[in-house]
């Protein structure tokens, strides 16, 4: 029987950064709602989401595969982030555009950590499910709460609590 709720299985690491960490991320860009990233800060989440769901898909035999499932999930979660943040500025109107973005943002990170629950079984079974694949998953919501904490406090302290 595989224990998926060990703390120190490689599974237990993707969890947590698909759960914990994409949750805080989300209530950092919920505190920035008003005006939003700048430029660089966008360029950089959209770098480090596209690295955590590439590690998904270079495992990925097809894309019902259980690590294709999640990686689909993971990309629409990216490609709604980039419409939050595609309403740049505070304009009049601008906040509650994002408002409504974080919505659907937040619908796909269920959805998608849904599909990880529904999957986790096939998941941690797979030679593929390993620490360094986890690290390829983990590291880049690592990265992007070192490389800017000021405007990701929460992604921040969850990287060290669970880091």
């Amino acid at each position: 029987m595989i224990d998926i709720a060990n703390k120190s299985t490689p599974l237990y690491k993707v969890r947590v950064a698909l759960r914990r960490l994409l949750i805080e991320f989300q209530n950092d860009l919920h505190a920035l709602e008003n005006g939003g990233l700048h430029l660089h800060e966008c360029d950089d989440v959209k770098k480090f989401l596209a690295q955590a769901i590439a590690a998904f898909e270079q495992h990925a035999s097809g894309p019902t595969s259980p690590y294709g499932e999640v990686a689909k999930h993971f990309k629409k979660f990216a490609a709604i982030y980039e419409a939050w943040n595609g309403h740049e500025g505070n304009d009049p109107g601008k906040p509650e555009l994002r408002k409504k973005e974080m919505k659907l943002l937040s619908e796909r990170r269920r959805n998608l950590f849904r599909k990880l629950s529904i999957r986790q079984a096939e998941l941690a079974s797979s030679p593929q499910m390993d620490l360094p694949f986890a690290n390829s998953v983990h590291l880049p919501l690592a990265s992007l709460a070192e490389k800017h904490p000021v405007r990701f406090p929460r992604l921040r302290q969850a990287v060290v609590l669970f880091g």
